[in-house]
């Protein structure tokens, strides 16, 4: 993704590159003093979206809010990147997706089949879920409009509107966009509904069954 595409990026990567290099922040010089009057006029209005990587986000956004940003498979936006329309009184913080694969450093790449990487691997993978959690927890705080984008709907999904849900209580709007990405047709939609319902019958059976286990 074009770095030009937003007023303002906060490359927010992970918590285990801020010590050995900080986070870079960019933003366009050109609109400084412009970004500064509508983002006092605009915190009244703040529109955030969150979900796992690949999900359309960046889509998603830029079809409600009339703002041209590239998106794409191969896109990825940066941490929280912030776009401020012109002519509408809204402040956009657009964010990186969780779920994402591991982040590496030059040479880490060649020692993942390395049995003794495994432990550090661990703690990339540690370092990156609470990343994502402090960007999840700012924009839950910050946000007026919370979009919270899901695909299929997975058991990884689940949970994470769950999490949402619950640290969510007190905001004035929260909206769940199901992006169904491969679905072309009326009867694509009805096949996944239908899967939808038989995943959470199924869900119920198996929480019954471990209630009567710990019961018994």
């Amino acid at each position: 993704m074009s770095d030009d595409d937003y007023d303002i990026i906060i490359d927010i990567n992970s918590i285990r590159f801020l010590k050995k290099r900080g986070w870079r922040i960019i933003y366009s010089k050109d609109k400084e003093d412009e970004m500064k009057q509508i983002i006092k006029f605009a915190k009244k209005n703040i529109v955030s979206i969150l979900g796992h990587s690949n999900r359309g986000k960046t889509y998603i956004l830029q079809r409600l809010s009339d703002v041209k940003l590239q998106s794409g498979y191969q896109i990825h936006t940066k941490g929280i990147s912030i776009k401020i329309p012109e002519d509408q009184n809204i402040l956009i913080l657009d964010t990186q997706g969780t779920n994402a694969p591991l982040l590496l450093e030059d040479g880490e790449e060649d020692k993942r089949k390395d049995p003794n990487f495994i432990k550090e691997l661990e703690d990339i993978n540690l370092c990156q879920i609470i990343t994502n959690y402090l960007i999840q927890t700012f924009i839950i705080k910050e946000a007026h409009t919370l979009i919270c984008v899901v695909g299929m709907l997975t058991s990884s999904e689940t949970i994470f509107l769950n999490k949402i849900k619950k640290n969510c209580r007190d905001k004035k709007q929260l909206l769940v966009i199901h992006n169904l990405i491969n679905c072309h047709s009326k009867r694509d939609i009805e096949k996944y509904k239908k899967e939808i319902l038989l995943f959470l019958v199924l869900m119920m059976i198996e929480m019954i069954t471990l209630i009567n286990i710990m019961l018994n």
